[in-house]
């Protein structure tokens, strides 16, 4: 009656309780908490619950849920004893976990249990994705209403394929949704908790470290100013981190963010080693109050001091990597596993042999030092590097000195198109030495839907089979980028069971959209994937495949193979001609199927944002096409072989293209730069040179995206210069080599600056309604019929 009181007029479910263990890991509590909060969000009413040390809990008439095992329920601990249950079938400690219904005196009682408590988790939801229909994803959960759900009849038991699980977050700026430098504590909050429904039990926080220096290094190194530019700051470049928010409080972000994962039992690796590299910059007070000397790199690549690996050497350079390490043990992690990359992506000394050496002996220094602080915590060793700058035949000699019983592979080359290069399946790991599968979402500006879905399958099944392949990592450069990949990796990270492409669709389909949406979505992603998969990523950059990978549309006059046309561009575009089959072919399709979806199904948010990102990658994969052919008729036409009028039709599809890819992103709010800083601000005050520094973060070349702003600032002004370019040659009939040579670069610096000095809220992004994506869609439709015959041509 008290209860009763208590909750109001509130709905209640007077024949269930809850119990949970009193003495356990918060883990637990949190797995209890979540069914009472899942159970009043699918049917309305509120549940009792109680502890298993509470007296005279239970009347023996309520229907009970149970939460944990006998190892940490007492409750659970007597029924076992006396006879009513039998044990579970989960090892104690893993992931591994049940649902188990009885039935006692007419009573039903469910039995929610995990190996450990984090798994206890795990349960929980899938209860209620098995009993009442409920959906989990990055961007929501779809929860159906229903008056009861029923706990009986169930006996599940699950274990995970892989023991590690994850993904990992880069330090990128852009995009609030794909970018975890933005996010908030809310954000991450329910980041985790989708990380938690999806079984997974790993992440890796690449973003930086905050403020690690200045905790590590309190007497030099000083916070930079909270409403000003960080005097380090590099402009023009994402050496610019400037903190949006005051950096003191991201340091406190960071420990509530670890803490509340810790809370659940999630893993997060600690770096270990040479961390100086990319958004960890060493602050130049610490580099000149210790006088840190370098080790010898002889390519010129991050050459700032700031961003140079300290020599590991020498003792004191290697203590004070190490107290960066301990000092975020102590300040906001735990050292229960460590990561390293190594001297990664950069050349040493004056030999291959050096360079080989000196790799070595480093990733040697950083094992021995965890051993000595921390022996039983393995160390997790990406293989960035090893497909970077190592031969296969060295990454086989310097695995054969590894410990097969505290070292890890991390591996990031599942989805890389090309099997002769230096990747996993050279490396002799596989049945041989630990690994994790991994697949790498990249590069940064090249963040549309993609994956080489057979290319992974492939090889999944390879992991799959493989007992010493340990875990299944994805880590995109762009995060909630691609959310058919979330799925279709978060699923088979559990499960490891590749299911055909098509499968893999329905079953997303279906499960994500509205029952009258689901079928027309499937046709559509179905078309969307088969362009999607024509462009995967190579680390080669040597490689036919690699040249047409880059993302030509957002830099058109830096991108050699634009701007300087020889035998070796043609021959890599004819190379890929299959691929231009494949997009010339499905675009029209797509954007037909997705006129009829955007004019049914645009009011779900699902289907909106999936829309957009299914029109933005087919839009832009039409427009890389259209470039393509560009390239092969400017050279014919030096050849005779075409008419000025074919170039200039084939120079304004380019550019109504460009223009209409804009107009698309423009539609969503995920793809504004302006939107994003409102949603910051909307958290936290923000730096008043935030502005300038999300510019500086994400004009640089590699940088540039599908930013909405940029279009009419930058892509369509420049693309409007190359084109001019073009012309002139034609008036002239100047059939020399198309090589410019210096030729954009005085207009270009005058787009640019005219970018920085033009207030992002000036662009409006006009009306976002159904009736103007319609209008894009009708006018896209138009723009390809007219192009398609001469595209065909090529």
């Amino acid at each position: 009656m008290q209860l009763q009181t208590a909750i109001g007029k509130k709905k209640m479910n007077k024949r269930m309780l809850l119990i949970k263990p009193s003495v356990c890991e918060a883990a637990y509590n949190i797995a209890g908490d979540i069914f009472l909060n899942m159970y009043k969000q699918v049917t309305g009413k509120t549940i009792a619950s109680a502890f298993d040390n509470t007296a005279l809990i239970d009347d023996g008439t309520k229907d009970l849920v149970v939460i944990g095992s006998d190892s940490v329920n007492t409750l659970v601990l007597r029924m076992i004893t006396q006879g009513a249950i039998g044990s579970f079938n989960i090892r104690r400690g893993s992931d591994d976990y049940q649902l188990l219904s009885v039935t006692e005196n007419n009573r039903r009682i469910l039995f929610i249990v995990g190996g450990c408590g984090r798994s206890t988790i795990y349960a929980v939801y899938d209860f209620f994705q098995r009993r009442a229909d409920v959906r989990y994803f990055w961007d929501g959960d779809i929860i159906p209403r229903r008056e009861e759900i029923d706990i009986s009849g169930l006996n599940v038991i699950e274990k995970p394929h892989f023991e590690y699980r994850g993904l990992r977050y880069f330090a990128h700026r852009g995009l609030y949704r794909f970018q975890a430098e933005h996010w908030s504590f809310d954000d991450w909050k329910k980041e985790i908790d989708w990380i938690m429904k999806k079984r997974l039990n790993l992440f890796m926080l690449r973003i930086g470290l905050d403020d690690l220096f200045q905790r590590a290094f309190p007497d030099i190194v000083e916070y930079p100013p909270d409403n000003d530019k960080d005097p380090e700051a590099v402009s023009k470049s994402y050496n610019d981190r400037t903190s949006f928010w005051p950096l003191r409080e991201r340091g406190i972000l960071r420990r509530k963010v670890l803490q509340y994962a810790f809370e659940r039992g999630l893993k997060h690796p600690e770096d270990v080693g040479t961390v100086t590299h990319w958004y960890s910059r060493t602050p130049k007070a610490l580099l000149e109050k210790e006088k840190i000397t370098f080790i010898n790199q002889s390519n010129d690549s991050y050459n700032d001091p700031s961003g140079l690996v300290w020599d590991i050497n020498k003792p004191e350079n290697l203590k004070r990597y190490w107290h960066l390490t301990q000092t975020h043990i102590n300040e906001f992690g735990k050292p229960d596993l460590f990561h390293s990359i190594g001297l990664a992506e950069r050349t040493y000394g004056e030999s291959r042999e050096e360079n080989l050496n000196l790799k070595i002996k480093t990733i040697s220094q950083i094992y021995q030092k965890v051993k000595e602080h921390y022996p039983d915590a393995p160390l997790m060793l990406a293989s960035w590097d090893f497909m970077s700058t190592w031969q296969s035949h060295e990454v086989r000699e310097v695995i054969k000195k590894l410990d097969p019983a505290r070292t890890i592979i991390l591996d990031y080359t599942a989805d890389v198109n090309d099997p002769d290069e230096n990747i996993f399946t050279n490396w002799d790991v596989v049945n041989n030495f630990p690994w994790i599968f991994g697949i790498f979402h990249g590069l940064e500006p090249e963040n549309d839907l993609r994956g080489n879905y057979e290319l992974i399958g492939e090889r999944l099944r390879i992991a799959a089979n493989d007992k010493a392949c340990k875990g299944m990592v994805y880590w995109p450069e762009f995060s909630h980028g691609d959310s058919f990949m979330l799925e279709y990796f978060t699923q088979n990270a559990w499960s490891a069971d590749a299911l055909n492409i098509t499968e893999r669709i329905k079953q997303f389909c279906h499960d994500r959209y509205p029952d009258g949406a689901a079928s027309d979505m499937i046709s559509l992603w179905s078309s969307a994937l088969k362009i999607s998969q024509t462009r995967s990523w190579t680390h080669d950059i040597t490689h036919p495949m690699r040249e047409i990978n880059s993302n030509i549309s957002f830099n058109i006059l830096t991108t050699p193979w634009l701007t300087k046309i020889d035998d070796d561009v043609v021959d890599a575009i004819k190379y890929h001609r299959p691929a231009l089959d494949i997009i010339i072919e499905n675009v029209p399709i797509i954007f037909d199927s997705l006129s009829t979806a955007v004019s049914a199904f645009y009011d779900n948010e699902f289907l909106r944002r999936d829309l957009v990102d299914i029109a933005r990658m087919a839009l832009s994969r039409f427009l890389y096409a259209s470039l393509l052919k560009l390239v092969l008729m400017l050279e014919e036409w030096r050849l005779y072989n075409y008419h000025e009028s074919d170039i200039e039709h084939q120079l304004d599809v380019c550019s109504k293209s460009l223009e209409l890819l804009g107009q698309i992103l423009y539609q969503h709010e995920d793809f504004s730069l302006c939107d994003t800083l409102s949603r910051m601000e909307n958290v936290a005050p923000i730096n008043p040179y935030s502005e300038i520094t999300l510019k500086n973060n994400t004009e640089n070349g590699y940088c540039r995206s599908f930013y909405a702003e940029f279009f009419p600032l930058i892509y369509i002004p420049e693309f409007s210069v190359y084109k001019s370019w073009v012309m002139d040659k034609l008036k002239t009939r100047n059939r020399t080599p198309w090589i410019a040579d210096g030729a954009f670069d005085f207009l270009r610096k005058k787009i640019q600056d005219n970018f920085y000095m033009t207030p992002l809220n000036i662009v409006s992004p006009g009306d976002r309604n159904v009736e103007h994506v319609e209008l894009i869609a009708s006018q896209i439709k138009c723009l390809i019929r007219k192009s398609r015959a001469c595209l065909g041509n090529v």
